[in-house]
Order: structure tokens, then sequence, then C-alpha cells
């Protein structure tokens, strides 16, 4: 029986090429360039099949196994092939893969979504890329854990020189979620003020760079020493410790109080209560000192609510609060937020109780984002700002951690238990 080529010849890499002909050939001469381009373009032609991770059953992160012999997809009509230099890890992997997520892929498959690389091929009606072009990825068709993968186009954008591979990698979900609850769901504007709630990891410190080169002034926060000199290097204004027991009261220190209005109404509803006292005393001839006695108490009651309010925010707030942990922090954020401000929810891991009043006081919005949600006019604009922001500067990933396609459970162990999130986690091929 002949032997399968077409899998021995995985392992003879257009690298491997080069190696044997390098004894036979002078580099210099015309039969080694001829033969140096023929390895290049077959190297395409040649391997059928790649190193992928794979998830057979939905558990921990000892499910995620490396196959090597996971065959390499075909690019449809409107898709493109990528050879993956690096794939971003986010906490949504974590969950797919336990299967507690809200969506249960099909078994086995390979998790992640954010990629960067080089175009290895293109589908026929595929017209903005081409074959050899550096791209970053925020969704995937096959998975990214993997040595190729399949996007679509849409979702396929073009990686500035500027930028590495690993940095390409920490853009897709990472800056599309940060653009879309700051500006299109926060309608963030210069001259406000933004509290990023979690500022160290990815999203985070994206939202930091957008909203500083928006013209905001910018608080951040973060869970350790190491995580709040990162925010502070990625332009942060005010960056305060979330673990510290009184970081609440500092940042609202930080905006710049409007307690007098405050006060102004509470002195307004001190002269109805009064007025409304000796009206009623007038009117009842003689029973007036029980009926001061109440209001005396019920004058008390609202007085000491008004002083300990203000002493717990000692300021306006922040006009727009992005929050990576509502199940943690929303309650505080409804204490925090300025009046009639906005609170966006980027991440949340359970449930929390809340008090209601808190929006009724503040007139607040507080919404939640999902990236997928995004329309087209929605991909169209973020598109814009992120390849604007890649050519002047502003967008710079900072990655935290690299990883090897073998060390993926680690990678998610990492994740689930994170401490203080310094950037992006990045497996790197």
């Amino acid at each position: 029986m002949a032997p399968d080529w077409s899998k021995k010849c995985t392992l003879f890499t257009p690298d491997v090429f080069r190696v044997c002909v390098n004894t036979c050939f002078n580099e210099t001469g015309v039969r080694f360039k001829l033969f140096n381009t023929f390895c290049m373009n077959s190297g395409r032609l040649i391997r059928n099949i790649m190193k992928a991770v794979r998830v057979a059953q939905f558990g921990g992160p000892e499910v995620l196994k490396v196959e090597e012999n996971v065959p390499i997809p075909k690019p449809q009509d409107n898709q493109v092939l990528v050879k993956v230099y690096a794939a971003g890890i986010n906490p949504v992997d974590t969950y797919i893969r336990s299967g507690t997520y809200a969506v249960k892929p099909a078994l086995p498959y390979t998790p992640g979504n954010d990629v960067a690389g080089i175009v290895e091929n293109i589908g026929k009606n595929v017209t903005t890329l081409k074959e050899g072009d550096r791209v970053f990825s925020m969704r995937t068709v096959t998975g990214g854990y993997a040595e190729f993968c399949l996007t679509e186009e849409q979702f396929t954008q073009p990686l500035d020189e500027n930028l590495t591979f690993e940095q390409g990698a920490a853009l897709g979900v990472p800056y599309y979620t940060a653009y879309r609850a700051t500006v299109i769901s926060g309608r963030a504007r210069a001259g406000e003020t933004i509290l990023v709630h979690g500022a160290s990891g990815a999203v985070g410190l994206a939202c930091v760079q957008l909203a500083k080169n928006l013209g905001l002034t910018v608080l951040g926060t973060a869970g350790s020493k190491a995580g709040m000199d990162i925010v502070e290097e990625n332009g942060c204004d005010f960056v305060f410790n979330h673990k510290s027991d009184n970081y609440t009261q500092q940042i609202m220190d930080a905006t710049k109080g409007e307690g007098p209005d405050l006060i102004i109404e509470m002195l307004v509803l001190l002269y109805i209560v009064v007025t409304y006292t000796y009206h009623f005393q007038d009117a009842t001839k003689g029973e007036g000192p029980d009926l001061i006695i109440e209001m005396l108490v019920l004058l008390c009651i609202v007085v000491t609510y008004t002083y300990h309010f203000q002493d717990a925010t000692k300021g306006e707030g922040p006009d727009l609060i992005i929050e990576m942990l509502a199940n943690v922090n929303l309650d505080k954020d409804l204490n925090m937020i300025k009046k009639k401000g906005r609170i966006v929810i980027v991440g949340n891991r359970g449930s929390i109780e809340i008090n209601p009043r808190f929006t009724m006081a503040k007139e607040c919005i507080v919404t939640g984002i999902i990236l997928m949600n995004s329309t087209p006019d929605d991909w169209k604009e973020m598109n814009a700002s992120i390849q604007t922001g890649m050519q002047k500067g502003w967008v710079k990933p900072h990655i935290g951690k690299e990883y090897s396609l073998n060390q993926s459970s680690a990678a998610h162990n990492d994740v689930i238990n994170n401490t203080g999130t310094q950037g992006k986690l990045v497996i790197k091929l």
C-alpha cells in the first residue's frame, strides 16, 4: 500500500526544504532562488493538518488538549484563512469551556476569538484582503487557539506595522468592547469625568487610552501596586486601589464636590416641613406640641440621612463609570455616580443586591453591553477608530503574559485565579 505522503509532508515545511537544499545548491545561484520561491509558494499546498487546542467535553482547564493532526480548514466565499502568530485569551473563553456560558458550542471545538497573523488564503468573494496581509480578528469561525483559523472578512482588519502580532491579538475584543462601552453606549464627551472600575485588564486599559484620546478626565482602579502603575503609565489622571477600604471616598474627593446643591435641596425640604408644621399647629389649637415633636423626629431623620449621604459621596462623582465586575461593585457605582450619569456594565460574574432608590436619587442610567450585539454601523465606526488609533499611536495594547499552545490550560488557570489583572494574556505560536 502506498504511503500517505500528504501527511508525511506536513513536517516537511519550507524551512526544512531550505536546509536540505543548502547542501546541494549555492544560495546565490539561480537554481536556489527558483527552489526557494517554490518552497515559499508550495508550503500552503503541501500542508493540510495543524496543531490546535481541542475541547472534547466541558469542564475545567484540564479539558484543553493539544492535537497535532487537526485538518486545516478551507475558506468559503467570504472567509479568510489566517496563519495564526498570536491568539488572545479572554475571560469568556473560560466560561464557554466550563459549559456555564449561555451559548454552548458543538463538541469538539477550538476556543478563542482574538487572533493576529498573516492571511494564508481567501474565499472567492473577499475583496478587502489578500494573501500575505498582516491582520487581526476579533471573531473566528473555527477557533483561535490553533496554527490556522478561519475568520469572516467583515471581522478581519489590517494590523498596523507599528504593532506586534502579540499586540494584534490584544486588539479585537478589548478595544472594540472599550469603544462600544465608552463611546456608543456611554456617550462619553470631552471634558467629562470617567471612572474605569477595574482598569488594569485589557479592556480597562483600552478604555483608559480611548478616554484620554477623547479628552476626558480619567479615574481608574486596580487591585495591586503593579496594576496601579500600569494604569498610571497608560495616562490615567487618578488611580485608586479598589481593595482599599475608603477608595470610594477618595474617588469622590477627586471629583470636586457639589455638596452645596445637595444641602440646598435639604434646606428646601426643611422649609416645607417647618412651614407645614406651624400651619398645622395653628389649625389644631393646642395639640401643636404633640405634632411638633413628631415633626422634629421626622426632621432629624431627614437631616441625618442628608449628612450621611453627603459624607459618603463628598463630590459630584464621575459622569460615566465603566464597570468590569458588576456583581461586586454596582452598589458602589450607584453611590458614586454623578447625577444623570451613566454606568455601563462590561463584566459580571454573579448577582448583587442593590437599592433602586439610588437610581431614583441620581436619575442615572445603568446599561450593559455585549460586543456581538453591535450593528453594522457600530462595526464600521469601531473599525475606523481603532485603525486611526493604531496610526496615531494611542492604541497601545499591553501584554501581561505569553504562553505556548501547550500551556493553554495554565493560561485558563491564570484567568480564573486572577488576583490583579495586568494587561492581556496571549498564546504565542
